[in-house]
């Protein structure tokens, strides 16, 4: 079963251990399929640090170096020194009779600095679900005479208290909360403006990697189904039976999504169009879904039934592992939009 495997006691046991290997081999990790490596991540790390490694190489990763060619941050991250986050995904969506609001949301406000006007000030909150991120990947919002202008900045993370970051979560703990107090950024670690959901590169991407943070997903929440019947074995009669009526059911939702995940990957069709879009994260929606499911349930029958479990939702970590793109709402707000629901008929595809 995929992510069930033992690990060598030399292979790397963090994200940032993975990172640093995955950027020194990166021509034999070439020859694989995006969703073999994330299978060979989801294998090889704790079900955090997985869920940490993917984000950081399809999600971060390939944002940085289509829209950040020239920053510094591209250089650190190929070589593998730098381990990135994704805070694309804050604040929570909010609904306005049930419509759907333009997503990803800029957390973010960006000012002009003060030196020649090549710098900006950010300003606001972020929630990463990376605990130790030495950067992370935000939208930022600039205000301008034409109107309200979006960009992706990366914002380093190193020495953050001296730089105007104030870290609102205890350290290690996810999700991470952030509040930037004018953090000063400089214009290369800045894209140019961008239109999140137009359909243009920026949703194009995140489509992509929906699918590969969909493919992690169901792996960890499998990976709990595990867990849950090693624990269920040790169940007393007369809970055993209801133990196991709960597990079968988190079972067959990760299942029903792994194929739905696995059939997306399969399809070789252009991620372009609306249509496309939406089957991306549809995909993601039944993954996250499996996941919160696997979660909840494990949460559930420990408390219920005093359940002695291991797997990844044993520790504090697990937390965050259910935070990755946002969670359930987003990815359902996600969705909604490329369906075009809750937007003007005229504007629906």
């Amino acid at each position: 079963m995929i992510g069930t495997a033992e690990r060598a006691t030399d292979a790397p046991a963090t994200a940032r251990e993975l990172v640093a290997e995955l950027a020194a081999t990166e021509a034999a990790e070439a020859k694989l399929s995006p969703a073999e490596r994330v299978e060979r991540i989801a294998g090889s790390l704790p079900a955090h640090e997985a869920m940490a490694a993917v984000e950081h190489r399809f999600g971060v990763m390939i944002l940085v170096e289509e829209h950040l060619p020239a920053s510094d941050a591209r250089g650190r991250i190929a070589a593998g020194e730098a381990l990135g986050a994704l805070g694309l995904f804050t604040p929570e969506p909010e609904t306005d009779g049930g419509a759907a609001r333009d997503w990803p949301a800029a957390a973010l406000i960006a000012e002009r600095g003060s030196r020649s006007g090549e710098d900006f000030l950010l300003s606001g909150d972020l929630r990463l679900a990376t605990a130790d991120a030495d950067g992370n990947l935000a939208l930022v919002r600039e205000a301008g005479e034409g109107g309200d202008r979006c960009r992706l900045a990366w914002l380093d993370l190193r020495q953050a208290e001296a730089r105007g970051i104030e870290r609102l979560s205890p350290a290690g703990e996810v999700p991470q909360r952030l509040t930037c107090h004018g953090t000063p950024v400089g214009a290369d670690a800045v894209s140019a403006p961008i239109d999140p959901g137009s359909g243009g590169t920026l949703d194009r991407a995140l489509a992509g990697y929906a699918e590969l943070w969909g493919l992690a997903a169901v792996t960890v929440a499998r990976q709990g189904v595990v867990a849950l019947r090693r624990a269920a074995r040790l169940a007393g009669y007369p809970s055993a039976q209801l133990v196991a009526t709960a597990v079968t059911e988190v079972e067959i939702e990760a299942e029903v999504a792994l194929a739905g995940v696995r059939l997306r990957l399969e399809e070789s069709e252009p991620r372009e169009t609306r249509d496309a879009l939406a089957r991306s994260w549809a995909a993601a929606l039944a993954a996250g879904r499996a996941l919160a499911l696997t979660a909840e349930t494990t949460r559930s029958l420990r408390d219920r039934f005093a359940l002695e479990t291991d797997g990844p939702f044993a520790g504090p970590s697990s937390a965050g592992l259910t935070t990755g793109l946002g969670g359930v709402t987003f990815l359902e707000h996600a969705l909604a939009r490329e369906l075009g629901i809750g937007r003007p008929e005229e504007e629906a595809p």
